[in-house]
């Protein structure tokens, strides 16, 4: 796609882009080509496109399956992607709307939901999915412990999936061209391989421990008495003896920060 057909598609659609829901849209098809061919889409798997825009990932997808299923929140592009795929669209907010159970999931997805819309992917139960991210979400997905980048998402993709970079992405692939360049990130899901005794739990202090991740665990803990429940003064006694507690939580691995996890679970708060 050309910007020229672009600007022309959403002018007759009475659609002008949004910068605060991330409305850029790719305009590269060999991009999009090579995205879809990442997924190994087989005729008999099922297919989710979140967010398919104008259909850019669409036509290549449907001609790999015709068991597709497609999330889009606006309802002039659902219905532009019904009139012209001849497909059926769910008109609705993906971070609302219950996913189908599906084998793999392929979008390109929008900046400022990057985050939650990939815990949601992640706890779906897919087998395969072709993301594409703004550059500095996606360092931080595919981060190693050590990593300046090594977050909270990384823990959760770490928990749920491997990831694999297949290729970064200029902003002049977009129209209109965003601030930064994108990566689209191949996410394979596994058995997570640690088994924390209760998983809420685990990724409530993981929460806490990455909200002050230049502190050290010990301090991050403590800085967070009261949602624990706990005053300071107590809390910093019953942490004696705390695994790991003096290093940075974006130096530990999965099972350090377990490790911890289990601590934190066994003590008396």
């Amino acid at each position: 796609m050309e910007p020229g057909e672009i600007k022309s598609i959403l002018g007759g659609l009475g659609i002008k882009p949004s910068k605060r829901y991330s409305q850029n849209f790719l305009i590269s098809e060999d991009i999009a080509r090579k995205q879809v061919e990442a997924a190994g889409i087989e005729s008999g798997d099922r297919v989710l496109e979140i967010g398919p825009g104008l259909g850019i990932l669409t036509r290549y997808i449907l001609e790999r399956t015709d068991n597709a299923i497609f999330i889009e929140k606006d309802p002039h592009l659902a219905g532009y992607i019904e009139k012209k795929y001849k497909v059926d669209v769910i008109c609705d907010d993906a971070l609302a709307v219950e996913f189908p159970d599906v084998d793999i999931i392929v979008a390109n997805l929008p900046y400022h939901i990057s985050s939650e819309i990939t815990l949601r992917i992640l706890e779906s139960g897919f087998k395969r999915a072709i993301l594409m991210y703004q550059k500095e979400f996606a360092d931080h997905l595919i981060a190693q412990p050590g990593s300046r980048d090594y977050s909270r998402i990384t823990v959760a993709r770490e928990f749920y999936a491997d990831a694999e970079f297949i290729m970064k992405v200029p902003k002049s692939m977009y129209h209109p061209s965003p601030k930064v360049d994108s990566m689209i990130i191949k996410l394979s899901s596994r058995e997570p391989p640690i088994t924390p005794r209760d998983k809420d739990h685990f990724f409530k202090i993981i929460r806490l421990i990455f909200s002050h991740k230049k502190r050290t665990v010990r301090n991050a803990l403590l800085s967070e008495a009261g949602i624990l429940g706990i005053s300071k003064p107590e809390l910093r006694d019953k942490l004696e003896g705390l695994p790991h507690a003096d290093e940075r939580a974006f130096k530990l691995t999965l099972e350090e920060l377990n490790d911890i996890v289990e601590f934190v679970y066994n003590i008396d708060i």
